[in-house]
C-alpha cells in the first residue's frame, strides 16, 4: 500500500468517525418524546386539559418538539412549552408539566397543562404616561381588575398584556383603550 492509498484510508475512516460523534451527539440533545414511549395523562391532566380545552394532540406536539424546557427539582417535573398559532392573532404558548424523568424511555406521565395568551397593543408613545397614572395607577387597576399583567414600553408604546385566560386578555386591551381614549391597534409577532 502506497502513502497516498494509506491517507486516503486514514481520512475516509476519519471521516466516518466525525460522522458518528455528530449523529449521537445530536441524538443526546434531543429533547422530544422518543420514539415508542408511552403517554399516561394523570386524573388532574385530565380534567385541566377539559377545563382548558387542550387536546391530546396539542400535547403530543409539545411532546414531540417542545421550544424550551425548565426542570422544576421541587416538583421533580419538567415544564415544556410550545407556541401555537391562534385565530384571534394573539400569541398563545402550550405548557405541558411531565414528570421526571424527561425525556423518558418508555413512558411520559403527564402531570397537568396550561395556555398562556398574551396580546400585543401600540399605543402613541405620548400616551404611555395617561396608560400608566399617577404612581401607577391606571396600569394597576387593570391588572387588578383583570388578572392580566400589563407590561408597557415607554419609548414603542407597545403594551404587552399576559394571562391564561384569553377573556382576561381581551377585557384588559378594551380597559387600556379606555384609559388612553382611543383603540390600541394590535402589533403582530413574528412566528
Amino acid at each position: 500500500m502506497n502513502d497516498t492509498t494509506l491517507w486516503g484510508v486514514l481520512g475516509l475512516l476519519a471521516g466516518i468517525a466525525l460522522v458518528a460523534y455528530a449523529i449521537r451527539a445530536v441524538r443526546s440533545r434531543r429533547t422530544g418524546l422518543p420514539d415508542g414511549a408511552g403517554i399516561r395523562y394523570t386524573q388532574h391532566a385530565r380534567q385541566r386539559m377539559r377545563l382548558r380545552r387542550v387536546s391530546m394532540a396539542e400535547v403530543q406536539t409539545v411532546l414531540r418538539s417542545p421550544s424550551s424546557s425548565t426542570r422544576d427539582h421541587e416538583e421533580n417535573s419538567v415544564r415544556l412549552e410550545r407556541d401555537f398559532a391562534d385565530p384571534d392573532g394573539d400569541h398563545r404558548t402550550l405548557k405541558v408539566w411531565v414528570a421526571e424523568p424527561w425525556p423518558a424511555r418508555h413512558e411520559v406521565v403527564i402531570k397537568s397543562t396550561a395556555w398562556s395568551y398574551q396580546r400585543d397593543l401600540r399605543i402613541p408613545p405620548a400616551l404611555v404616561g395617561r396608560l400608566i397614572g399617577a404612581g401607577g395607577s391606571t396600569v394597576s387597576a387593570i391588572e387588578s381588575a383583570t388578572g392580566s399583567r400589563v407590561d408597557i414600553e415607554r419609548r414603542t408604546g407597545t403594551v404587552t398584556i399576559h394571562n391564561g385566560d384569553k377573556a382576561s386578555i381581551a377585557a384588559a386591551a378594551r380597559m387600556v383603550e379606555k384609559a388612553i381614549g382611543q383603540s390600541a391597534p394590535r402589533t403582530v409577532r413574528p412566528s
